[in-house]
């Protein structure tokens, strides 16, 4: 079990939080350089069920969420966080994975995802798609097709 308690990189006192629920222990690590690249304070989850309990312990400012998990999945770990009272329903939720479907960009909305980036759009993609969030951009599912072609209003 991922231990939650402490951060597994961390940023000043006053950095944004990111949970990252990722079963692939290579990926884990290669998303712990950027974060700590960024300056964010990153706390990590091995699957959905550790993902719920390390989001009520240290209420991030965004998730990133793999769909294929073992235990619990990442769509459904996604709309258990929802059903979360208070901000669970605001905050925003990344899908990360191998899945690069327009239907698998249809699950991950239904289940209460605000994004899915490809694995295969690499790890940059996905930072730069949590720096959005945190810089505030709010309202329906964005396909990162649509934003990387500059089609989508992400800021």
């Amino acid at each position: 079990m991922t231990k939650t308690s402490e951060p597994h990189c961390s940023g000043p006192p006053s950095a944004p939080t990111i949970l990252v629920v990722e079963d692939n222990a290579i990926f884990r690590t290669l998303i712990s350089s950027f974060l700590k690249q960024e300056g964010w304070t990153a706390f990590f989850a091995k699957d959905g069920r550790e993902a719920l309990a390390a989001a009520s312990l240290h209420r991030p400012d965004v998730i990133v969420m793999d769909i294929e998990m073992p235990v619990m999945n990442g769509l459904e770990a996604t709309r258990c966080i929802r059903d979360l009272a208070g901000r669970f329903a605001e905050v925003p939720i990344v899908g990360f994975s191998n899945m690069d479907e327009p239907d698998n960009e249809l699950s991950c909305s239904s289940a209460g995802m605000d994004t899915l980036v490809s694995k295969a759009s690499g790890v940059p993609v996905l930072i730069a798609v949590v720096r959005k969030y945190l810089h505030g951009r709010t309202g329906g599912f964005i396909s990162v097709r649509d934003m990387m072609n500059g089609a989508a209003d992400v800021t």
